[in-house]
C-alpha cells in the first residue's frame, strides 16, 4: 500500500546507500491539476488522457518544456513529491513516471504489477528488472482478485441504454473534436459493424441471464454464454474475436465519452462507467476463449480455464451478480514472468509454508530460506493460550458456541485482567465485525466496558474510512496514557502497520480468525484446492487453516517492530490448543509461551523486567566519541586497511576513547552497564559505531558468525572496529 511505501522510503533514507528512487502511484495521489483534482478512479485517469492528448494540462505542459529539475531525483516520498510538484507547477504523475525511467529502484504497490495496461505503459522498467515483493503473504488473493471479474445485471442494462442513444453522443464528441482541431478523429463509428454488435451481444446476456438464480459453477458456465452470444450475433466469425471487438468497441467509448462531462460541455451526458467495468469483462473472457479455441498459444494457456469458477449471486438492490472467479495466482502470475523480469524475490514474516506458496504460483523457486527473528523470544515475548477462564469455563469460540450463557463475562474476565497489567496500547482483535459488535453488546450491558475504561480510553474501529481514522488518531494520541485499540484481525490495524513500542505492547486474539465458512468464494476456494491440491501442494482444510494462521500471525508481529521491542500475545479461544492451527504458528510466538499457572503474577513480572532493562538503556550515561573523535577514528580505519598487522595493533590501542580521562563525561560509578545479549553487568563493554552495547565475548561472537550488528545489521566485519568503553 502506499503507506507502507511510505515507511519503505522512511528506511531507505536511513541507509548509507543514495540510489536513484522513484515511487509510482496513481493519479488519485499525484495528480496537481486543479481542474480534475476532484475526480476519482476511472473518470479521473480518462479525463487525464484526453487533456493530454490536446495539449490542454498546462501543469504536463511545463514539464516537458522544462525537463525534471535536479533536486526532484531525491526526494522518494509520495506526498513530498506531490507538493514539491504542485509548488513548481509540475505534472505530479508523469513527473514520477519519468523519474521511473531512470531510477536504480522503483517503488509501488504491488497491484499495480496485475494490470495489463501498466504492463504495455511500463515494458521498458519491467524487463530485467528485480521484482522485490513484500509483504508476500497477500500476493497471491491479489493476484487472483486482479485476475477476476464482477459484474451486475445493472451494468448490462446501462451499457445497452447508453448504446441506444450513444449516435448523438457520440457524434457531438465528434463535431467538438473537429471544431477544436486538437486531435485525430478516432471517435468509434456510430453506424459501426462493432457498435451492433455490442449491443446485440449485451441484450443477449441480459436477456438470457435475466433467467438465471443464484449459482455456482465452472468457468466454462460463463464462457459458453459469452460465445453463444457472440454466435447468435454473428455466426461468420470466431466467437473470440467477436468477443474481443465488443471489449475493444466498449472501452474506446468509454475513453472518448467519459472525460467530456463537466468539461467541455456541461449539456453533455456521460456514459456509463459500465462501459469500462464491461470492457475489461469481455476482454478477460476473450483472452479465455481463444485460448481455448486456437491451437496455437495465447496469452493464458490451455489449462487456465481450469483456475476459474462462475458465480451468480443476488446483491441487496434485487439486481443478479455475476463473477468470473480466479482461483489461483497462475495466470497473473504467469502474465507477470512474461514481461521479461529477471528475478522475483518474495518476502513476508508470514510466508510459510514455503512449499504451498510454490504451488500457488505454479513455478518452483531455486531459493526457499526462513530466517530467525531478530528477538530473543523466550525474553522478549510472552505468548498465552487460553483454552479455559480461571473458573474452568471452556473458551470456545466456535460459531455455535457464542450464544452459550457466561462465555463472554468469561472471555471479558481474561481481557479485563490482561489489560490491567499491560502497559501503554493494547490491540484487542476479533474475527470479524459480526463477533466485535456482539462482544462490545454484551459488555457495555455489564460492568466490564466500564472496568475496562477505568483503564483504558477504549477506540472501536469502524467500517468506513472515516470511523476507522477517527479511531487511529484517538488511539495514536493516546496510547502513552493506556489506550485500548479494539478491531478485526486481518483489517487495517492487523498488518501492514508500524506500532512500536509503547504503542503495542500487547495483542489479545479472542477466537481464530477462519475465513467466512458461509461466503460462496471461500467454498469454491476449498473446493478448488480439493480437486486440484496434487499441482498446488495444499488441499483445502489446509489452505483454509493457513489463512487464519497467517493473520493471526500478522496481527501478533504488531508488538514486535525491532530487535529491541517486547509484548505479550494472548491467544484466547481453546481451538489454538488444537495441533494443527497450533503447528501453523510463526516460531517465535511458539518460543515466547508461558504457562498459565500464576499468570498474571508472570505477567507483571515480564513487563517490569523489560521496563528495567528499558530503564538502564536509556539511562546509562555512555558518551560516544564526539565528531572530531569520530574523523580520528575513520582516518585510524584508513591506516587499518594500508598498514601492516604490527601497525594495526597500535592502531587498535589508538582506537580506544578513554571516557573516564574526559571529566565532563565521565560516567557515574553507581552507573551500571548490561550487555544485550548475555545480560550480565559491569564486564568487559564494546560498543559498535552504531552504538548498541555488549560484552567483549558477546561481539567477538557475533562478529565471527554474523559480521554484522546484533541490532541493526551494520555491519562489522571485525573487532578493531569496536570500541572499548572503560567506566
Amino acid at each position: 500500500t502506499h503507506s507502507q511505501l511510505k515507511e519503505v522510503a522512511k528506511e531507505l533514507r536511513k541507509t548509507v546507500y543514495k540510489p536513484e528512487v522513484a515511487v509510482l502511484s496513481s493519479r488519485d495521489y499525484s495528480c496537481t491539476n486543479p481542474n480534475i483534482m476532484h475526480l476519482h478512479g476511472n473518470l479521473k485517469n480518462s479525463r487525464c488522457r484526453q487533456l493530454v492528448s490536446r495539449k490542454q494540462c498546462s501543469y504536463l505542459e511545463k514539464l516537458n518544456k522544462t525537463g525534471i529539475p535536479g533536486d526532484l531525483r531525491k526526494l522518494i516520498d509520495i506526498e513530498n513529491l506531490s507538493i514539491v510538484a504542485k509548488k513548481s507547477g509540475l505534472c505530479g504523475f508523469h513527473l514520477s513516471k519519468r523519474l521511473a525511467a531512470s531510477a536504480d529502484i522503483i517503488l509501488l504497490p504491488f497491484n499495480y504489477l496485475f494490470d495489463t495496461n501498466f504492463h504495455e505503459n511500463n515494458a521498458n522498467i519491467l524487463k530485467d528488472a528485480i521484482l522485490v515483493i513484500d509483504e508476500g503473504h497477500n500476493f497471491e488473493s491479489v493476484a487472483e482478485e486482479r485476475s477476476s471479474r464482477t459484474f451486475y445485471l445493472s451494468d448490462l442494462e446501462e451499457v445497452i441504454k447508453d448504446l441506444k442513444i450513444a449516435n448523438p453522443k457520440l457524434n457531438r464528441i465528434k463535431e467538438l473534436n473537429k471544431i477544436k482541431n486538437q486531435e485525430k478523429d478516432e471517435t468509434v463509428d456510430t453506424h459501426s459493424f462493432e457498435q451492433k454488435l455490442s449491443l446485440n451481444m449485451c441484450s443477449y446476456l441480459l436477456t438470457n441471464l435475466q433467467k438465471e438464480s443464484s449459482m455456482s459453477g465452472s468457468g466454462e458456465i460463463i464462457l459458453n454464454w459469452f460465445e453463444k452470444a457472440a454466435r447468435d450475433s454473428d455466426s461468420s466469425i470466431d466467437p473470440w474475436i467477436s468477443i474481443m471487438k465488443v471489449a475493444y468497441t466498449l472501452d474506446k467509448i468509454w475513453d472518448k465519452s467519459s472525460g467530456e462531462y463537466n468539461s467541455v460541455d456541461n449539456d453533455l451526458p456521460i456514459v456509463s462507467e459500465s462501459f469500462d467495468k464491461l470492457a475489461k469483462v469481455f476482454s478477460l473472457i476473450g483472452n479465455l476463449s481463444s485460448s481455448r479455441n486456437l491451437a496455437s498459444k495465447s496469452l493464458f494457456e490451455n489449462s487456465c480455464l481450469a483456475e476459474y469458477r462462475t458465480l451468480i449471486e443476488g446483491d441487496d438492490n434485487g439486481s443478479l451478480k455475476i463473477c468470473l472467479l480466479c482461483l489461483s495466482a497462475k495466470p497473473a502470475f504467469k502474465e507477470l514472468l512474461a514481461t521479461g523480469i529477471r528475478s522475483v524475490l518474495i518476502t513476508s514474516g508470514t510466508l510459510a509454508p514455503l512449499n504451498a506458496l510454490e504451488g500457488e504460483l505454479g513455478v518452483p523457486f531455486a531459493i526457499k530460506f526462513s530466517a530467525l527473528h531478530v528477538i530473543e523470544p523466550v525474553e522478549q515475548v510472552f505468548t498465552l493460550l487460553f483454552d479455559k477462564s480461571s473458573t474452568g469455563f471452556a473458551l470456545d469460540m466456535t460459531f455455535r458456541n457464542r450464544g452459550v450463557e457466561g462465555l463472554w463475562e468469561n472471555v471479558g474476565d481474561v481481557v479485563l485482567k490482561a489489560i490491567k497489567i499491560i502497559p501503554e496500547g493494547v490491540l484487542l482483535f476479533f474475527p470479524s465485525y459480526r463477533v466485535l459488535y456482539e462482544a462490545v453488546d454484551k459488555w457495555k450491558a455489564s460492568s466490564f466496558w466500564k472496568q475496562i475504561e477505568e483503564h483504558k480510553l477504549i477506540f472501536v474501529e469502524g467500517k468506513g474510512q472515516d470511523a476507522f481514522k477517527r479511531a487511529e488518531e484517538g488511539y495514536r494520541k493516546n496510547y502513552l496514557t493506556g489506550a485500548l485499540f479494539v478491531g478485526v484481525a486481518g483489517g487495517r490495524f492487523g498488518e501492514g502497520v508500524d506500532l512500536c513500542d509503547e504503542m503495542a505492547r500487547g495483542v489479545l486474539l479472542i477466537g481464530v480468525p477462519y475465513p467466512n465458512a458461509g461466503d460462496l468464494k471461500v467454498s469454491l476456494k476449498r473446493d478448488y484446492l480439493d480437486r486440484e491440491g496434487k499441482r498446488h501442494g495444499v488441499d483445502g482444510s489446509t489452505w483454509y487453516t493457513s489463512k487464519a494462521v497467517r493473520v493471526t500471525n500478522q496481527a501478533a508481529g504488531r508488538i514486535i517492530r525491532h530487535a529491541n521491542d517486547y509484548g505479550a500475545i494472548l491467544l484466547i479461544d481453546k481451538r489454538w490448543e488444537s495441533g494443527n492451527i497450533y503447528k501453523g504458528l510463526s516460531p517465535w510466538i511458539k518460543e515466547g509461551l508461558k504457562s498459565k499457572n500464576n499468570w498474571e503474577n508472570n505477567l507483571k513480572e515480564f513487563f517490569e523486567r523489560q521496563q528495567k532493562i528499558e530503564k538502564i538503556t536509556k539511562s546509562s550515561k555512555i558518551v560516544l566519541p564526539t565528531a572530531e573523535e569520530n574523523n580520528n577514528l575513520k582516518r585510524i580505519e584508513l591506516e587499518f586497511e594500508n598498514e601492516t598487522e604490527e601497525k594495526d595493533s597500535k592502531a587498535t590501542n589508538m582506537a580506544t576513547v578513554q571516557i573516564n580521562e574526559i571529566p565532563d563525561k565521565r560516567i557515574s560509578e553507581a552507573d551500571t552497564l548490561l550487555c544485550k545479549i548475555c545480560y550480565e553487568k559491569n564486564k568487559n563493554m564494546m560498543t559498535s559505531k552504531c552504538g548498541h552495547i555488549a560484552c567483549d565475548e558477546c561481539w567477538s561472537e557475533v562478529v565471527k558468525n554474523k559480521q554484522a550488528c546484533f541490532i541493526c545489521r551494520k555491519t562489522v566485519k571485525s573487532v578493531k572496529q569496536l570500541t572499548k568503553i572503560y567506566i
